[in-house]
């Protein structure tokens, strides 16, 4: 079975519009050179902490402390997803990430009570008809 192959541009576009309300900015770097194999990530976070993030088949890994930085003899943690770097940097991520969790779940009890409202509706409507 032949591997597809990633077009790391496309992917770091799914990655700003996915986690782009947990950091305060994200874009793809204009002075360092991407790739389909890699491309450069500059990261704000809630901290106002400035990140240059590279993406690659490796994963996510911290390559500058500024934006548009590339530290090439920078020893740095690969991440498996972004979710895991940045948890791992930025406790306003992890704040920011659970309040959203916290938001959409707090949705779920008036789906579930308007659905659990319709069945009761359909099943009454059903017995007077009989």
């Amino acid at each position: 079975m032949e591997e597809e192959e990633i077009d790391f541009k496309v992917e770091a576009e799914l990655v700003i519009e996915d986690i782009g309300f947990t950091v305060e900015s994200i874009s793809i770097s204009k002075k360092l050179p991407s790739s389909r194999k890699c491309v450069y990530l500059n990261v704000l976070t809630k901290e106002r902490k400035s990140l240059c993030v590279e993406l690659s088949v490796l994963g996510f890994r911290v390559v500058g402390d500024k934006f548009d930085e590339n530290q090439e003899d920078r020893e740095t943690k690969c991440y498996e997803t972004i979710y895991a770097l940045l948890d791992s940097v930025s406790p306003g991520y992890v704040q920011s990430f659970g309040e959203a969790l916290v938001q959409k779940l707090s949705l779920l009890p008036s789906v579930v009570s308007e659905d659990t409202s319709e069945m009761h509706v359909e099943s009454a409507d059903k017995t007077d008809s009989s």
